[in-house]
């Protein structure tokens, strides 16, 4: 598939077959890999349905950073690096958060994850929050966004 070309269904789907084959310990398809990477890059609905994707299916910290850590083949991201925050953050890891996200001084999550660290809310509200839009992000990507290419998306 031709990159330039690929829809948010394109992006998503090939996040999901990245992640099983993540969670299945299965070899990563590279053009999953690629297409995964510059859906996240170049797309708000894609990076914030990894952020939901892997808080609601991996609990271990670990595992969080093995999967984000696939994209540094791809090269550097903010929203790779807003969302490695946001891990950070939940692991109670606040120093190498605030480092994640000074790596995206203006990424939208960024901004906001430095807001949330600074006024001291709870841990487990931002991972509440991020939990309940999950599905809207989803049903957003499979409607308003379905055939939008992710370019600038």
């Amino acid at each position: 598939m031709n990159t330039t070309t690929a829809n948010h269904v394109d992006a998503k789907n090939a996040v999901d077959s990245l992640f099983s084959a993540f969670c299945d310990s299965a070899p990563i398809n590279e053009a999953d890999l690629s297409l995964s990477f510059e859906g996240i890059d170049n797309s708000l609905q894609i990076r914030d349905y990894v952020l939901g994707l892997i808080g609601l299916n991996l609990a271990d910290h670990a595992d969080r950073f093995r999967f984000l850590n696939l994209f540094t083949v791809c090269g550097e991201s903010a929203h790779v690096e807003a969302i490695r925050g946001a891990y950070l953050y939940e692991a109670g890891q606040i120093e190498e958060a605030r480092e994640a996200l000074n790596k995206a001084p203006n990424n939208s999550l960024a901004l906001l994850l430095g807001r949330v660290i600074s006024s001291g809310w709870p841990v487990d509200a931002f991972a509440s929050m991020r939990n309940e839009l999950h599905p809207k992000v989803v049903e957003g990507i499979l409607t308003e966004y379905a055939t939008q290419p992710i370019r600038n998306a």
